[in-house]
């Protein structure tokens, strides 16, 4: 071998995943709803309300003291991304986990949160 480029076999492009949702055939214009639900879908993320409601009763979930110092970035095919100001925050919100994860069920419905992951962001600090 002398550093040469393998040729590409024709008529071997493969096909596009799309996940579990399957695609229309008939060339039909898609409501927009269902265009964003199907989004939404194949990237692992719940529904915009569960987000929001998680968002604006964040106090609730995680306590007052803590709310202070983590901010919920995403939910993600059951994973509940946090931003922390320091690490000893990190390590208290992973001790809180199994805690964290019952309240936004009981927020949001059972199932939809299934664990978190902590991220230490400096910039996070009191405002």
């Amino acid at each position: 071998m002398t550093g040469s480029v393998p040729e590409r076999q024709t008529g071997s492009v493969p096909e596009r995943q799309t996940g579990s949702v399957p695609e229309r055939q008939t060339g039909e214009p898609v409501p927009i709803a269902d265009a964003l639900a199907r989004v939404q879908a194949e990237l692992g993320l719940p529904q915009s309300s569960v987000l929001r409601a998680l968002t604006d009763r964040w106090d609730e979930v995680v306590g007052t003291d803590v709310a202070a110092h983590a901010r919920l970035e995403a939910v993600r095919d059951g994973t509940a991304a946090i931003a922390v100001d320091s690490p000893l925050w990190a390590s208290q919100l992973r001790y809180l986990e199994s805690d964290i994860v019952d309240r936004a069920n009981d927020l949001v419905g059972s199932g939809i949160v299934r664990g978190i992951r902590v991220r230490v962001d400096p910039s996070e600090g009191s405002e």
